[in-house]
């Protein structure tokens, strides 16, 4: 009997919900009966999928009853509401300084307060949103962040329903046939932008550069292609 495969855990994360939509597509039940937790790589593209199945969703909860409650809570959650360990789902726009203030204070705990780390910590979420404002043409994007204070992690997701890197890339004519969606993902991470302008195309690589020496694992998805940095390496 061959092994499973073990994967990273944001690789894991995201192949949980893919398993969820896999499932839900074969029988039109949304079936989470078997959710342990949910992590923010499971649970933002999780609530967009629910998000656009409507108020006539079939889908059986968490037997856990942890997990059922943590589900429910930061689905009915408002933007507004502040909490210990996590930033609620909240529409990637709305990331104000007030909301990424909250995430970086989630890394920091009681830790003291670095106003260096922190402007840099803003300027990674920035460039994040921006890129998305920039080049997905989505109408619907979304964030949210969780702290495991007893794993000493955070982990941060957006996800947005736009037209892909590899879709913006083809609309632009900077793709031929030959390149699939990672190949379009891992152009992006080098500098190719469709911003045509001098200096474009270096949020996302700086940004990467940024998390690389913070020792962050980096997870992206984008249309049927998927890269993965270990501090760093692809």
């Amino acid at each position: 009997m061959a092994e499973e495969t073990e994967y990273p855990p944001l690789i894991s994360n995201y192949l949980t919900f893919c398993r969820y939509r896999t499932h839900y597509k074969k029988t039109g039940v949304l079936d989470l009966a078997d959710a342990e937790w949910f992590y923010p790589t499971t649970l933002l593209p999780l609530a967009d999928l629910i998000t656009s199945l409507g108020t006539g969703l079939k889908y059986k909860s968490p037997a856990n009853k942890g997990s059922r409650d943590y589900f429910t809570f930061i689905m009915g959650s408002p933007p507004q509401h502040q909490a210990d360990t996590f930033v609620p789902i909240i529409r990637a726009e709305r990331l104000n300084d007030t909301y990424i203030g909250q995430i970086y204070h989630l890394i920091c705990g009681k830790q003291e307060q670095n106003p260096n780390q922190e402007n840099t910590f803003k300027y990674i979420i920035g460039e994040l949103v921006a890129n998305i404002d920039e080049h997905s043409k989505c109408n619907h994007s979304i964030f949210m962040a969780q702290m495991y204070p007893k794993h000493g992690f955070l982990e941060a997701a957006f996800f947005d329903n736009g037209i892909t890197i590899g879709g913006s890339f083809r609309e632009a004519g900077l793709s031929d046939k030959t390149m699939n969606d990672a190949d379009c993902i891992s152009a992006a991470i080098k500098g190719k932008s469709t911003k045509l302008e001098k200096g474009r195309g270096r949020g996302l690589p700086s940004t990467l550069k940024i998390l690389k020496s913070l020792n962050s694992d980096v997870l992206i998805v984008s249309g049927k292609g998927a890269i993965y940095l270990n501090r760093g390496v692809q």
